[in-house]
């Protein structure tokens, strides 16, 4: 096939979320397997056309300062692209709808829009913690609501596409539900681990060390494991927990996360690591020594950082909103909470630190899991399913 790839994230340019991650790990195994693979994506400094990576996939990048530019700017080089290669399908992120004004210039071309996280739910899950107005609790009341699908370009993007997926099937759930888009297949995104993430040996871990990783911010659920630490802390004194990752904003928007912990933590700042932004070539050295992992997170789709927690063979304690417990196979691979609850929270990290026969074997299913599906038999699921897109629109046509 050959597969166009439209992305705003693409490393190293815009490699910061994990939208580019996906979309470059995901382009060189295609390209790998014979497919003719390019990417239009970004650059903030000039345009940069025909760049050949790893040998197997063709970038094209043009400048742009934001994602609604670089949705307009890219259509001219995809259009001069695909009158050279002739593109089988094309696959977008639904997120700041990036791909919307190729599919408008080219709709006889399959697209397939994957969900990563729509723009309007990235925002309610950022303000979940914050007070609601008078003015919007009487439009809750009376049944109005101040988003509205139809002026959404995100949704505008899906509703358009051949087919939309998502790596998980809460996401499809939710957005099946406030679109209306009534089929939504669920595709996991395809996953290949740094090597030293598999180097990662039981010798290495510590018995005192509990880690997250992500960006510091509520909607990782930071507020509710800072409300289960002193719980831990008491149970087991020992305890370092460590925080890998940069600070975003403490709620309200008032200073730094990482400060705000600090501050609601006065007594256990021995017990506190903050290693700030770690590069990803370097996170197997930072999590080698980890006990085990916490993902309290509000809601999340299909996190990287639990792979990475999989990968490295670990077992985690996550929240039971979002994709994550499909990913552990329910709590085969870790104990799945509600992370309101930071008293169950709390528990359960207590419970896995008790319990290393436990944690054992939920690291031995968690590598297995990478190993076998995610950086495996995945591919096998993300061919089929472009390959059915591009026949069933090739007999529509016909």
């Amino acid at each position: 096939m050959k597969i166009a790839f439209i992305s705003y994230e693409f490393p190293p340019d815009t490699g910061f979320g994990g939208i580019g991650t996906y979309t470059y790990q995901l382009s060189i195994a295609l390209a790998g397997r014979g497919h003719t693979v390019e990417v239009f994506s970004c650059s903030r400094e000039e345009d940069k056309l025909n760049i050949v990576v790893e040998a197997l996939v063709t970038v094209h990048r043009v400048k742009a300062d934001k994602r609604s530019i670089f949705a307009e700017r890219i259509v001219a080089v995809f259009a001069q692209r695909h009158a050279i290669t002739g593109f089988d399908i094309i696959e977008s992120p639904e997120y700041c709808a990036e791909g919307l004004q190729v599919r408008k210039a080219f709709p006889a071309i399959p697209m397939v829009v994957k969900l990563h996280t729509p723009l309007y739910l990235v925002n309610r899950l950022n303000n979940v913690h914050k007070p609601v107005s008078f003015k919007k609790k009487v439009k809750q009341l009376i049944g109005r609501s101040s988003y509205n699908k139809n002026g959404d370009a995100d949704y505008q993007l899906a509703a358009a596409a051949d087919a939309v997926c998502s790596p998980s099937r809460s996401l499809a759930d939710i957005i099946s539900k406030e679109w209306g888009i009534k089929h939504i297949d669920v595709v996991p995104n395809y996953y290949q681990p740094l090597p030293g993430f598999y180097n990662i040996t039981a010798a290495d871990a510590r018995n005192n060390i509990v880690a997250f990783t992500g960006r510091l911010e509520v909607r990782k659920g930071i507020l509710s494991l800072l409300r289960a630490i002193p719980l831990v802390l008491k149970a087991k004194p020992g305890i370092v927990f460590r925080f890998i990752g940069s600070s975003g904003d403490a709620p309200g928007g008032n200073g730094s996360m990482e400060a705000y912990i600090r501050q609601q933590l006065p007594g256990f700042l021995s017990q506190l690591q903050f290693t700030g932004f770690v590069h990803r070539e370097d996170m197997p050295e930072a999590v080698k020594d980890v006990t085990l992992f916490v993902f309290p997170s509000v809601w999340e789709n299909f996190p990287y950082v639990c792979l990475e927690a999989m990968s490295a063979a670990k077992a985690v304690v996550a929240s039971d909103a979002g994709g994550m417990k499909e990913m552990l196979e329910g709590e085969n691979g870790g104990k799945i909470v509600d992370a309101k609850d930071h008293k169950a929270l709390a528990h359960a990290i207590i419970g896995l630190l008790n319990n290393a026969g436990e944690r054992a074997r939920m690291a031995q299913h968690n590598r297995k899991r990478v190993q076998d599906y995610y950086a495996s038999a995945v591919l096998n699921t993300v061919e089929d399913y472009y390959q059915k897109v591009v026949s069933l629109q090739q007999t529509i046509k016909h």
